[in-house]
């Protein structure tokens, strides 16, 4: 895992293992000290040691089928959030360690709880690439965005003219995610 940065920082990084199915299965953090216009590589995670977490066989679901113990099959399995954070700057990504057309993603069930001008997003299960669409014109705060279980994704909604109410914001909203794509 490496960082870069313009202007020098310090702070401090996590890197989390999760299994598609939305279980957390190993956590690496630690600190970093970029110097300005730097990079540094933080942390070196061989693919090995990644899938050594990996419960064997894992399923991927109910009803979805167990991975085996090939290799690629359990990168297939699992997938890794990395965060960064520096005083009031942040940084967070996803990488899959296999195509996404080999993972088997399961069905989430996402709540969302409007309030106006705003949305909290939660999630039975990892979603990814998720877009939020409305028929009202204005934008979200965030529209394309990977949330997982226990993570509460707040974003307001920005009107173009008057104010708008909560009933209003979510009856045609519409949620999309790549699951959604295939």
């Amino acid at each position: 895992i490496w960082l870069s940065s313009d202007p020098a920082c310090q702070g401090a990084y996590g890197v989390e293992l999760w299994s598609y199915t939305g279980k957390k299965l190993k956590t690496w953090k630690g600190d970093f000290d970029l110097p300005a216009l730097g990079s540094r590589q933080v942390l070196s995670l061989p693919v090995g040691e990644i899938l050594s977490h990996i419960p064997v066989p894992m399923g991927r679901g109910k009803g979805e089928g167990k991975v085996n113990e090939d290799p690629f099959d359990l990168r297939a399995s699992v997938f890794l959030r990395y965060t960064a954070h520096s005083g009031k700057h942040s940084s967070e990504g996803t990488l899959h360690l296999a195509p996404l057309k080999r993972v088997d993603l399961p069905k989430a069930k996402i709540t969302v709880k409007p309030s106006p001008q705003s949305l909290v997003l939660s999630t039975s299960a990892p979603v990814f690439a998720l877009e939020l669409r409305s028929p009202l014109t204005g934008h979200f705060s965030d529209n394309y965005f990977d949330l997982l279980p226990g993570e509460k994704k707040k974003l307001r909604f920005v009107p173009e003219g008057k104010p708008v109410s909560a009933a209003a914001l979510r009856k045609g909203l519409r949620l999309r995610s790549i699951r959604d794509t295939y």
